[in-house]
């Protein structure tokens, strides 16, 4: 198993961990780091904003039963998720404060579930104690990883 890669990009030799992965590739990784990818999809983004909203409004649109399966698969995880026990007015103000935070800062925030409902190897629950108000990139770059937002450090 490869352990180090060189960034194509930066010109640097980096973990393996530092590279996506992609199973198209011989070593089974990306040939730019993680950081290189990100300033290279924040710098496009950047450029074509318009046409990137543009595009996802009409997607969105045009698939709108991908979007409306994703949410139920969603919804019912959640919903097995959920045990009797569930504090759902300390669940539902955890929402609220997460819409307050938004307004104010001005910057869109999500409630995360610390441990992911469907994770790969672990599964969490709906609870009060399992979620974190975090800001909206940071949740949806995480994934369904477990940890990245409760320990205040920036996903890899």
């Amino acid at each position: 198993m490869i352990t180090e890669k060189h960034c194509h990009n930066c010109q640097t030799t980096k973990p393996a961990s530092k590279f996506f992965r992609n199973k198209t590739r011989k070593d089974g990784l990306q040939t730019q780091c993680k950081p290189c990818m990100k300033s290279r999809n924040d710098s496009w983004y950047a450029k074509n904003t318009e046409y990137h909203n543009e595009y996802m409004r009409k997607h969105s649109k045009e698939n709108r039963w991908i979007y409306n399966n994703r949410d139920a698969r969603r919804r019912a995880a959640e919903l097995k998720a959920t045990p009797s026990w569930a504090n759902l007015e300390q669940i539902e103000r955890i929402y609220k404060l997460r819409k307050k935070v938004s307004d104010k800062t001005g910057v869109e925030h999500h409630v995360d579930h610390i441990i992911p409902l469907q994770g790969e190897s672990i599964c969490g629950l709906h609870v009060e104690s399992n979620l974190a108000v975090v800001p909206a990139r940071m949740n949806l770059s995480k994934g369904n990883s477990f940890g990245a937002s409760n320990n205040n450090q920036e996903p890899t």
